[in-house]
């Protein structure tokens, strides 16, 4: 059961991830690139918190308040940003500024991946401690 949770887990994540990137792509058409990471961001993070409210509410061992999901999603953004701009400073010199967007994007969501997991996993999800009476 441990592994199918953690499989869930990361397809969830993977599916919030592609609509996180592909709001990105539709919020330039309007917005600078920094600011279309975070709003992207938070259509992301509303596709996740509905995918993991459905996937482990039927877990009650398991915390989901929304509070902890949005504090390690708001860690998870300000990782995101930062990650997306500095990966475009320097894959910009290499490349299209549109190729530069959409690899330095996909590659801060990918290391996203990992705290996201850990945060998730060890905060927002963890088993209760069970009160004795």
């Amino acid at each position: 059961m441990k592994y199918y949770l953690f499989f869930v887990f990361l397809l969830a994540g993977a599916m919030s991830a592609c609509c996180n990137f592909l709001s990105r792509i539709f919020f330039q058409e309007v917005f600078s690139y920094g600011l279309s990471v975070v709003l992207a961001y938070f259509v992301g993070m509303a596709i996740a918190y509905t995918m993991y409210k459905v996937i482990f509410s039927f877990e009650e061992a398991y915390v989901s308040s929304i509070k902890k999901f949005v504090l390690v999603n708001l860690i998870g953004m300000t990782q995101t940003y930062f990650m997306a701009m500095a990966f475009f400073e320097v894959f910009s010199m290499f490349m299209s500024v549109k190729h530069a967007e959409d690899i330095s994007h996909f590659a801060a969501l990918g290391l996203l991946s990992i705290t996201s997991y850990t945060l998730h996993k060890n905060y927002t999800f963890r088993k209760r401690a069970r009160r004795k009476a």
